[in-house]
């Protein structure tokens, strides 16, 4: 009996150990890409120690690319890319639009929430039901106009990168303890905000 099941290839092994790791969206890390003799800003999204993903308005003709953040300098493999994804789009649009009511909104907390989810990754149903309660006259269909707009004016690339680097490793053990910290202060301030909360005031 024949088998029709063809070897996997080197960069489809690369990008399926890239995705069984752990990954982290709930903060990106802004580094730089060098395409040509530019370097461009970009935000490393669903990170881990081994690779990551990010968007770009530019095609990267090359298998292997050279970023860096601050002093430190790592190349990476390109292990796939995607063009004009619908998701992705979507998501840039929705940044675009709460970050457009994070100027009219006067409540801290709310303005706080909205910032906070600006910043994730991947969270797109959310900021649309936020954006929702925000700004009810945006509708699904002005969303959808406005993400088939995009797609018309820019050729917008996702590309997922392995990486073997001590320098990214760095900056992931880096990011993840920093980050760490700003959600541990988070819980510190709800739990004191729940004991105010608690107690009675004295007469």
């Amino acid at each position: 009996m024949k088998n029709n099941n063809k070897p996997a290839t080197s960069q489809q092994e690369d990008a399926s150990f890239v995705r069984r790791e752990k990954r982290y969206n709930h903060i990106y890390i802004t580094i730089q890409v060098k395409v040509g003799y530019e370097w461009i800003p970009v935000k490393a999204l669903d990170w881990n120690k081994i690779g990551f993903n990010f968007s770009l308005e530019h095609e990267m003709p090359y298998s292997n690319a050279l970023f860096k953040k601050g002093h430190a300098k790592f190349r990476g493999k390109i292990v796939w890319k995607i063009q004009n994804d619908d998701k992705m789009v979507t998501e840039t649009i929705l940044n675009s639009l709460l970050f457009d009511q994070l100027k009219e909104v006067a409540e801290k907390d709310i303005a706080g929430r909205i910032a906070k989810l600006v910043r994730s990754n991947g969270r797109g149903e959310e900021k649309r039901k936020l954006l929702a309660l925000l700004n009810p006259q945006i509708s699904d269909k002005d969303i959808s106009g406005l993400t088939e707009r995009y797609k018309q004016e820019h050729q917008l690339y996702r590309y997922g990168i392995k990486v073997e680097s001590k320098e990214w490793a760095d900056i992931v053990e880096q990011t993840l303890n920093y980050s760490s910290a700003i959600l541990t202060m988070e819980e510190i301030g709800k739990e004191i905000s729940k004991i105010a909360d608690s107690i009675e005031p004295i007469e």
